[in-house]
């Protein structure tokens, strides 16, 4: 049973691998673009009560840290939050993070997390139902077919009472890199679930 069967038959989020991101010199703007999809995200779901997230995948604990701290700070200047705020919106994830606690807390009502900044290869077991969005921040956070089947099983579960059209989780990536992991994408959707 391949997980290409299982978005067919619904029992998962639909997966939409969407490139937009170009070469940019200045990290605000790549950081725009993800915001800018995140926010129409959001707009969307607010109907269903439902406030997304975006996890953000980097290859190494050093890179998550920097990454989390370059997103907090964007955040906090675009949409002029403080700094507390902002902390209260990125989770920072990777084995034996202080964040990891409040991963079980996530998918609670009245949790204000949008964003998960993740090591790629996480031995933390979690998946959470609000995911929408998954960035890929370097190649070598998405380059095998097991980092990619991890990432995608952590937000292709469908949120509960979800009715209507199939929700879509999107892979939001940069044309850098986009030919080389498209492929790896697709054999993904390809595997077998059940071995």
């Amino acid at each position: 049973y391949s997980l290409l069967k299982a978005q067919e038959e619904r029992y998962v989020k639909r997966v939409d691998y969407a490139v937009e991101m170009t070469e940019a010199d200045d990290p605000d703007e790549k950081w725009q673009l993800i915001r800018n999809r995140h926010e129409e995200t959001k707009r969307k779901l607010k109907v269903r009560k439902i406030l997304p997230l975006t996890i953000i995948v980097t290859p190494t604990i050093k890179r998550c840290q920097e990454v989390a701290e370059e997103l907090k700070e964007f955040l906090i200047e675009a949409d002029r939050i403080k700094p507390d705020t902002a902390d209260e919106r990125v989770l920072v994830v990777y084995n034996n993070a202080p964040d990891v606690r409040r991963l079980g807390l996530v998918d609670t009502a009245g949790s204000k997390v949008e964003w998960i900044v993740a090591v790629s290869m996480l031995n933390e077991g979690w998946d959470v139902k609000r995911v929408f969005q998954i960035v890929p921040h370097e190649e070598r956070a998405f380059d095998s077919k097991l980092l990619i089947a991890q990432v995608l099983g952590r937000g292709l579960r469908i949120p509960l009472g979800w009715d209507g059209a199939q929700p879509t989780v999107t892979v939001f990536n940069h044309v850098k890199w986009a030919d080389s992991i498209r492929h790896l994408v697709a054999e993904v959707l390809e595997l077998s679930l059940i071995h």
